[in-house]
């Protein structure tokens, strides 16, 4: 069953619903789903999935029930059709959109992977390609892909990296066939040593070097400082960019679906004298 979570847009969530639906029993119809929501008309229906009228708070409720959705479900539903009836201006609807994003009870949180399996996906394709992958128009053929990308990855490599990533069980196809991550975010364990960990960070380094020279200064945003700070507070200032990295992402990170770019934002904090 679709996840209500992944869903900024309530018409794309009940006709996604329709089609897992239909795809686990051919005979389901949109009379079916009418005669099964108690409604008079397949127009009742029909019109929302269209896009074409909001659905009633008796319709909601039905399909609470229906869905069997839970409280937090329940409230997301209600979100995105209170947001999807919205009329304003876009830093009104910006915000209303990071509000529906902190919906969600596992958004936030991550999966710890081991220093093993980390280390069969610690080069940056391998996340690039599990976000890739989640996009609109998606297809899994390495000349799109290629098409696509700013930096080289040959063919080969492409389909390595796919198909490495199935089988770990890092992206698998949803029932309309599409790409979709098993979880939103994995991570590794805090100051733990790992080559592979140093490794990823490496090659995100020489990504950025070569991403700095290719794209155009309106395209992309680069900042760097010196400071004083005493070594004690490293600690303290992991924590506070952890809380600024989660709130960035709340408020700009898109569906996949909905997006029309991948961005890397990268931090680092490094030492450049000895104590």
């Amino acid at each position: 069953m679709p996840y209500i979570f992944d869903y900024f847009d309530y018409v794309r969530y009940l006709n996604d619903v329709y089609l897992f639906k239909k795809r686990e029993n051919t005979s389901f119809s949109l009379g079916v789903w009418t005669r099964s929501l108690d409604l008079k008309a397949k127009s009742q229906l029909s019109m929302v999935l269209n896009g074409k009228k909001s659905p009633s708070k008796s319709l909601i409720a039905k399909l609470v029930d229906y869905l069997r959705l839970n409280q937090e479900e329940e409230d997301h539903l209600k979100s995105l059709v209170q947001f999807h009836k919205l009329n304003c201006d876009d830093l009104v609807k910006k915000r209303a959109l990071s509000f529906l994003k902190k919906n969600d009870p596992k958004k936030m949180e991550s999966t710890i992977v081991s220093d093993e399996l980390f280390s069969l996906i610690s080069h940056w394709s391998y996340f690039l390609m599990r976000e890739l992958c989640q996009t609109k128009g998606f297809k899994e053929d390495a000349d799109w892909v290629q098409s696509v990308l700013r930096m080289h990855l040959n063919k080969s490599k492409i389909d390595e990296i796919i198909n490495t990533l199935r089988s770990l069980g890092l992206i698998s196809k949803d029932y309309c066939g599409r790409f979709q991550q098993t979880d939103r975010n994995i991570t590794t364990t805090d100051n733990k040593p790992s080559p592979a960990i140093q490794n990823y960070h490496l090659e995100m380094s020489d990504l950025s070097k070569e991403l700095i020279k290719k794209s155009d200064a309106d395209e992309r945003w680069l900042s760097s400082v010196i400071f004083h700070a005493r070594k004690s507070d490293l600690q303290e200032m992991k924590k506070n960019i952890r809380l600024c990295e989660d709130e960035f992402l709340r408020t700009y990170e898109k569906d996949p679906k909905q997006s029309d770019v991948l961005y890397a934002f990268n931090i680092q904090i490094l030492p450049l004298t000895n104590s």
